[in-house]
């Protein structure tokens, strides 16, 4: 238990109730961790129109938060580069201005004893002004997700786009992580590259809560009855990225010649990209297309194997984690699983490109008796892994431990954790 701190500060961006993006997940799950430890909190939130609370609900879920809404127009993007903007308008005249005079005056209003920030638009808020210990999350390093998005990027111009925000994001990282106690990212390997832009020591890796009921799964066996001779693609085709992979893919099978029927499904949410729509509709293949189900558990247990192409890492995983949890064998590539300790054989299989990930789940589907048996084993350690990874307990220990040491700093000025 967080036994000394009475209040924290929570200031992020894009934030809905109920949630619809990953962003918003995280959040509620922090919230949850917040509350169960007994602390009060004030969530900022900066948000466009899209992002809607629907207090009735926010509230009867988290009676103990406090909200202050603060509305923008632009993208993330545009976000980020104002704050920069008016971070050096504060940091070279002194002068408050636009959000981050708005910030400033609520963080004044209602002091707490911990300030936490939540995402890239965020870095480069000027927290010295607060003079309360700070914690940065990141989640994802911004710069390396912008330098494989425009390694993956098709177009010249996305490429340009990209690598024009991989530049911006450095800077900002390298520039601003200095003045956090903390900077919080969901994976080592975030840390490891984060090193790599300024050698500091108090960076920290902590899972994202995932408020999986763990025993809801408990009882979810690997199938060893008859097989249905059905996969699934699953991933948000809105991500170029992930339709580009679910694409080739599918294009794949057209090409390669697959003995018996093969029925496959691509579940995501909203609506089919014209572009995946279109290669669905050309494909000989026998393709359905979802954007939602009732009952995901039920409804994955259905398949042989669940297909993960995915060509560069982001998000939060929980496709790969609901998957293991039900007990199902995964193909994926390995961005589909960063950040996650899932490994190649032990637990799933790996592969480097959409149309491997075709031949290696035609594999499995073809599989005979003795050989889906053996399976079994590789499958039940990947369930072992994710439920242990997801726990928690585990997790809400490591944000207790942070936590703790962030108020031991309290009054200390620019201590860091070295």
């Amino acid at each position: 238990m967080l036994d000394h701190i009475k209040s924290v500060n929570l200031i992020t961006t894009h934030f809905a109730y109920p949630a619809i993006d990953g962003m918003s997940m995280q959040i509620n799950a922090q919230l949850e961790f917040l509350l169960k430890q007994g602390a009060e909190v004030h969530l900022i939130s900066l948000h466009r129109a899209k992002h809607k609370l629907d207090t009735k609900r926010f509230y009867e879920k988290f009676p103990a938060v406090t909200v202050t809404r603060i509305p923008y127009q632009g993208t993330f993007t545009s976000l980020t580069s104002k704050l920069f903007v008016e971070r050096i308008l504060y940091s070279v005249f002194q002068v408050r201005y636009g959000i981050t005079r708005t910030l400033l005056k609520s963080l004044e209003t209602s002091p707490a004893d911990i300030l936490h920030l939540w995402f890239i638009p965020l870095i480069s808020f000027p927290v010295m002004a607060v003079k309360t210990p700070s914690v940065f999350s990141e989640n994802d390093s911004w710069s390396l997700r912008q330098l494989r998005l425009g390694q993956v990027a098709k177009r010249i111009s996305q490429k340009f786009f990209y690598f024009g925000s991989f530049i911006f994001c450095a800077f900002l990282e390298f520039y601003y992580y200095k003045q956090f106690q903390v900077v919080h990212f969901v994976s080592g390997e975030d840390v490891q590259y984060s090193r790599k832009i300024r050698k500091m020591t108090n960076y920290a890796a902590i899972p994202v809560r995932s408020a999986i009921d763990l025993e809801e799964f408990e009882d979810l066996e690997f199938k060893k009855e008859a097989r249905s001779g059905s996969l699934l693609l699953w991933g948000p085709s809105s991500v170029q990225h992930i339709r580009d992979g679910m694409i080739r893919f599918i294009r794949e099978m057209d090409q390669c010649r697959v003995s018996g029927r093969v029925q496959v499904e691509v579940l995501s949410r909203g609506k089919c990209p014209a572009e995946l729509k279109t290669c669905i509709e050309e494909s000989n293949s026998d393709i359905a297309w979802l954007s939602w189900v009732d009952d995901i558990v039920t409804y994955l247990r259905r398949f042989d194997v669940v297909v993960f192409t995915d060509l560069t890492g982001t998000g939060l995983k929980n496709r790969v984690i609901m998957a293991a949890l039900v007990s199902v064998p995964i193909v994926t590539t390995e961005a589909a699983i960063e950040g996650i300790p899932l490994k190649h054989q032990a637990h799933v299989t790996v592969v480097s490109t959409p149309e491997e990930a075709c031949a290696k789940a035609m594999q499995i589907m073809k599989m005979n008796g003795q050989e889906w048996q053996q399976l079994e084993t590789r499958v039940k350690a990947a369930k072992k892994q994710i439920q242990d990874f997801v726990d928690d307990r585990r997790i809400d220990a490591m944000w207790e431990k942070l936590y703790a040491d962030l108020y031991s700093l309290r009054g200390q000025g620019e201590q860091r954790f070295r």
